[in-house]
């Protein structure tokens, strides 16, 4: 409105004269911490976001807002459930209905409840709970209870708000750079918090006439692992083609693959992922319903036949922790703050130097991808919609679903044979009218 005064005129042409000296500062901090790379793989992937965030995905409204209702009504039997339970065992009174309320949602009223019926805990904290899964049916509502209303509150009803009024579609904001080790987030909504159950995915939907083509990298953070520790035994597993897991603990064990039982292969399984993950024997014997001293014998026999693994966890942690940074594959950096004198922070440098090579590398495989395919499907009917870590899917037409898959899985992974030389890279990939697991 009207002419622009002196000063607003000064501030334009100060705002324009510090673009390129800004850039060459940028460029040279880029160059430094040996960057460029990492840099060329962000740039080139702003294509394919653009392409995710303006096509969209379709929700099938009158099906989301079915199961909503019928987990508002789950969550209020339980919560009715639950004050019955912890009522009766309350030494609070109510004038006129015998029994006082309990607000279960109050951590210290939940906490004083418990005790009363001689569930002795310190705190209602999701891990302390955990503790206690399995020995108490009060505990196993309270967390039943706890999840549903992380539902609700978390990609509820509010879901449908987030419908573009004129495509009818959800556009999502995918950010390529708000967590520390590279991988994805995303919000307005977040579609990586959508559980990867059928009944919350198959609400969402290809438009009439198209087809979902759905694409994952098949344990592609163990298969990392396997790259990075250069174990000989780890690679070989995904060399043969056999269940990793199997093989694991048939290593472990000292039976024959096909006399491992499933108790075996779920310990196995569980050390395979917890260790990529960073997770230690207090963890693992919470997921494995054994003692501590139980899951650290079964790290300790895990760590003799991957001895490779365990040298190179070992020298990750203490890495992260004496140069203060991390890097992936694709040389992506990630630095680290922290007191050294104060034992809960190293420990937890230990951890994160461990897992960040892992998952960033794992961050850096899918942007990779997903610059290809965007290339591949370019002036075609093919669309890029979703990406939640590890996972594509993109939506084509019924004539053009099948190469979209066979594209798909092509570019994956060519995409991961960049970074990974060692360990063979498997996709699945299945074509689906909903967002199918």
């Amino acid at each position: 409105s009207g002419e622009l005064s002196d000063s607003q005129l000064r501030y334009a042409i100060e705002d324009v004269k510090v673009l390129l000296p800004l850039r060459e500062k940028l460029r040279q901090l880029i160059i430094d911490d040996k960057l460029v790379r990492v840099a060329k793989l962000e740039f080139d992937c702003c294509i394919a976001v653009s392409e995710m965030e303006l096509n969209g995905c379709k929700l099938d409204q009158e099906k989301w807002m079915g199961i909503q209702n019928i987990i508002e009504k789950k969550h209020e039997e339980l919560s009715q459930d639950i004050q019955k339970n912890l009522s009766a065992s309350s030494n609070q009174l109510s004038l006129f209905e015998g029994f006082a309320s309990i607000n279960i949602n109050s951590s210290s009223q939940l906490v004083e409840a418990l005790n009363n019926m001689g569930i002795l805990i310190k705190d209602s904290s999701e891990k302390t709970l955990i503790e206690h899964k399995g020995r108490h049916e009060v505990i196993d509502k309270i967390l039943e209870y706890r999840g549903l209303q992380k539902a609700l509150s978390s990609y509820g009803k509010n879901i449908i708000e987030h419908i573009n009024s004129h495509t009818k579609r959800i556009h999502a904001d995918f950010n390529q750079l708000r967590t520390d080790t590279g991988r994805f987030s995303c919000s307005n909504p977040n579609l990586q918090q959508i559980p990867a159950t059928e009944e919350y995915r198959s609400c969402f939907v290809a438009d009439t006439g198209n087809k979902l083509v759905i694409a994952d990298y098949s344990q592609v953070e163990l298969r990392i692992l396997a790259e990075l520790s250069k174990d000989v035994q780890f690679i070989r597993a995904f060399e043969s083609g056999e269940d990793l897991h199997k093989a694991t603990a048939s290593s472990m064990f000292g039976v024959p693959i096909d006399e491992v039982t499933k108790e075996m292969r779920t310990q196995a399984k569980s050390i395979n992922f917890g260790l990529a993950y960073g997770r230690g024997a207090g963890s693992l014997s919470l997921q494995i319903n054994t003692s501590i001293e139980e899951a650290k014998q079964l790290i300790n026999i895990y760590f003799q036949v991957y001895s490779g693994i365990k040298n190179w966890l070992y020298r990750a942690g203490q890495d992260a922790i004496k140069n203060e940074y991390s890097r992936t594959l694709s040389n992506r950096l990630r630095k680290y703050s922290f007191d050294k004198s104060i034992r809960s922070e190293v420990a937890t440098i230990d951890r994160q130097g461990k897992n960040s090579p892992i998952q960033g590398t794992s961050a850096d495989i899918t942007k990779q991808a997903l610059i290809l395919i965007s290339k591949s499907i370019k002036g075609t009917p093919v669309k890029l919609i979703n990406t939640v870590h590890d996972e594509i899917i993109l939506e084509a037409p019924l004539d053009k679903a099948e190469w979209a898959a066979k594209q798909l899985e092509e570019d994956m992974i060519n995409a991961a044979k960049i970074y990974m030389k060692k360990v063979p890279i498997v996709v699945d990939v299945h074509i689906a009218d909903y967002w199918k697991k």
